[in-house]
């Protein structure tokens, strides 16, 4: 789920005399993770848990003022890569950091990023990360150059991460200056899509989607017949997802002279087609103010999407939800039957077909606190409050969720008590939510995710990364925190004994 991505505000300029302090602090409240070995044939497991949260490891020797994590992704058990940005001055660099087996390296900046047109290497950030099943993955993101903001990618290959390179065709059609890349999927390695938004030259703003086919990029693209619907200049694309190669589904919103209109639009046989409105949303979205925030696709032709449609002049808003079944779109419904105050979907996770999970905020009482919804078959279930948030927060959210497998899954969000922002998590196991919990290893910190949010990505039933950052000394810094199951040996083989 991806919701809303990244951020291009530029955050204050921190002293770096503060840096000093930065390191000490986490030094003396994070603990170090440790290689952590990885389940054998028959080995039998016992309950994973959260472990504490670590620093960073090597951003002392980079030099920084501040570091934020803000998008992570797996190969699989153990082999993660997160990323974000760093602060030194004004200066905004990418960062990178790298989990192999269990253990996290060194962060780095992106390789190449200087030498990207017209650069000047004062604000690149990551938005996206996708990874495949052995050991490519994708990294997109956002630069400043000398004629605005651009998007960047850099794919590591065979384990090597190469140069970064500008999105093709971005500026030719970004000539306002302002490029968003918020998202991006990749079905094998090689083969990928990112989505975002642009900025003309006759200040309207366009949504996107570009394509890696077999290691090359294909020019940037309208997202076709989008045109004829965002007539009145405003368009996003939020959220991707490629369930194989060729195969994609994207959402997102776009305005009329009625509003604002959640939309999908389908890539089939390498071709996208054309933007359609979501089924059934406008007769719920009277009002004009929808939009399609997050998509999961289990399959080609199988996804579901979570968002929100206005409910009020005042600016209220109603989740929803819809699938795509064999290929079509179903209608839309309100996520909660029996209707609440406010609400969004802001994140989902279909990891087989007919098996889809979904995290939101909705205005309960008060505040807005986070709830959870499944879907098994057609029918979504009626959302529930996530355990064990309202004896702790005054007002939380979330948006990022990932499943393993159709009844485990993982979130993390942030919640507010009186001390500030604290990041959480929580775990569906064998379909049962469990109590949200504070990230460990954070207690004691005013803390608080960065301006897009944690994000939570898990591989098995026992193996799950989160990231996202805290404040130490009145500067933020990204965390690492790793699910782990406690993995036992085999027992020792009885050998046979023979007798008389």
């Amino acid at each position: 789920m991806r919701g809303s991505r990244s951020s291009l505000r530029r955050r204050p300029p921190l002293a770096s005399a503060l840096l000093l302090s930065l390191v000490v602090s986490v030094a003396l409240v994070l603990v170090g993770l440790g290689e952590t070995p990885l389940p054998r044939a028959g080995a039998s497991v016992t309950p994973p848990t959260w472990r504490d949260a670590t620093a960073i490891p090597g951003l002392a020797a980079l030099g920084v003022d501040e570091s934020r994590l803000t998008a992570v992704a797996c190969n699989g058990p153990g082999q993660c890569t997160a990323g974000g940005y760093t602060t030194e001055g004004t200066t905004v660099r990418s960062l990178l950091v790298e989990q192999v087996n269990g253990t996290w390296g060194d962060a780095r900046e992106i390789p190449g990023m200087s030498n990207l047109p017209g650069t000047a290497g004062v604000d690149a950030r990551v938005s996206s990360i996708s990874c495949v099943p052995g050991g490519d993955c994708l990294v997109v993101g956002t630069y400043a150059s000398g004629s605005g903001i651009r998007g960047f990618a850099t794919r590591r290959i065979a384990g090597t991460w190469e140069d970064a390179v500008e999105l093709p065709g971005l500026a030719a059609l970004a000539l306002g200056g302002l490029v968003s890349v918020y998202d991006s999927s990749c079905s094998s390695a090689g083969n990928c899509s990112a989505v975002g938004s642009y900025y003309t030259a006759s200040s309207t703003f366009e949504a996107f989607v570009i394509d890696l086919v077999n290691g090359v990029w294909q020019s940037a693209r309208n997202v076709p017949g989008l045109a004829a619907l965002n007539t009145e200049g405003r368009a996003e694309l939020l959220s991707v997802a490629c369930p194989a190669d060729g195969q994609c589904s994207a959402t997102g919103y776009y305005k009329d002279g009625s509003g604002q209109r959640g939309f999908v639009v389908d890539r089939a046989g390498g071709i996208w087609g054309n933007a359609t409105d979501i089924p059934g949303l406008a007769a719920l979205d009277t009002l004009g103010g929808s939009t399609g925030t997050t998509i999961s696709c289990s399959s080609p032709g199988n996804c579901s999407v979570g968002g929100r449609y206005a409910q009020s002049i005042s600016g209220d808003t109603t989740a929803f939800l819809v699938d795509r079944v064999g290929g079509t779109w179903g209608s839309a419904r309100p996520a909660f039957a029996s209707g609440t105050g406010a609400s969004e979907v802001t994140g989902i996770s279909c990891p087989v077909d007919d098996r889809c999970h979904a995290v939101g905020i909705a205005l309960i009482g008060p505040d807005f606190t986070v709830f959870v919804s499944g879907r098994a078959g057609a029918v979504w279930a009626e959302p529930t409050l996530l355990p064990g948030m309202a004896a702790m927060a005054t007002e939380s959210s979330a948006r990022s969720i990932s499943c393993a497998a159709p009844d485990t899954c993982a979130i993390t969000g942030r919640y507010t008590d009186g001390g500030g922002q604290v990041p959480f998590v929580a775990n569906l196991v064998d379909g049962v939510w469990g109590s949200a919990l504070p990230i460990p290893g954070l207690a004691g910190h005013n803390s608080g995710v960065s301006s897009s949010g944690a994000e939570v990505a898990c591989t098995s039933p026992v193996r799950c990364v989160a990231v996202g950052d805290a404040t130490y000394a009145g500067v933020s810094a990204g965390f690492l925190v790793d699910y782990v199951g406690t993995f036992e040996p085999d027992p020792a083989p009885i050998p046979p004994r023979f007798t008389g």
